[in-house]
């Protein structure tokens, strides 16, 4: 007569459960060891090139800041001549870092202030497309296009680039700046309602910015 099957635990199953995973991934293992190896050495291979290329980039970053001190120097004292060719050293040697991103700007900034407008239209642009990490200064690039775009007589772009960066940055302070000068660029090719709506947002949404005054003004004289 057969002894009936004793019920097992469920600590038990489980335990059950545990060893035949377990056996099974020792199997696997065994059956499969060249295959996990190079797993094994691959994932270390791209840590170890992640951790390689961070350093890297940190240390140029620190190189870079020595060379922009520099060309700030020369850029606090309105001598662009001099700060041109630095800054573009900085663009062009250290691309990616943050320092190169810094002197992309003020290396726009540079030629806007030269009236080299083609060149500062290129550097903001440059600035928007490949450096993000700093919101002001991204705002500002996009307002630093649309005033080389009123330098050309193209004032619906001019419109579009600052109406761009006071919806994208509605929360810095310059926004408010930007949405005024959108609007004063719609009025100037005739968009009257675009700058009026502009400006309602204006003065709604920014209560106490500094040119709500002027809002007002440019919308009842609109």
């Amino acid at each position: 007569m057969l002894k009936p099957r004793r019920k097992l635990s469920r600590r038990q199953i489980k335990q059950d459960k545990l060893v035949t995973y377990y056996l099974q991934a020792t199997d696997f293992i065994n059956r499969n060891s060249k295959l996990v190896l190079t797993g094994v050495i691959g994932f270390v291979v791209v840590v170890v090139l992640v951790t390689m290329i961070l350093r890297s980039k940190h240390q140029a970053n620190l190189a870079a800041s020595g060379i922009l001190a520099e060309a700030m120097l020369y850029y606090q004292m309105e001598d662009y001549d001099k700060a041109i060719p630095i800054l573009e050293k900085v663009v062009k040697n250290y691309s990616g870092t943050r320092n190169a991103g810094l002197a992309t700007f003020y290396l726009a900034n540079c030629y806007y202030y030269k009236n080299n407008y083609r060149n500062a239209k290129k550097y903001y642009q440059k600035y928007f497309d490949d450096y993000h990490n700093m919101p002001l200064l991204s705002s500002s690039a996009l307002a630093g296009i649309a005033a080389c775009l009123e330098t050309q007589g193209k004032f619906l772009e001019a419109a579009q680039y600052y109406h761009k960066s006071a919806t994208k940055f509605s929360k810095l302070y310059n926004a408010p700046e930007y949405l005024f000068l959108a609007a004063l660029c719609y009025s100037k090719v005739g968009k009257t309602n675009q700058a009026k709506t502009l400006l309602k947002k204006l003065i709604d949404n920014y209560p106490d910015a500094p040119n709500k005054t002027d809002a007002q003004l440019l919308l009842a004289y609109l």
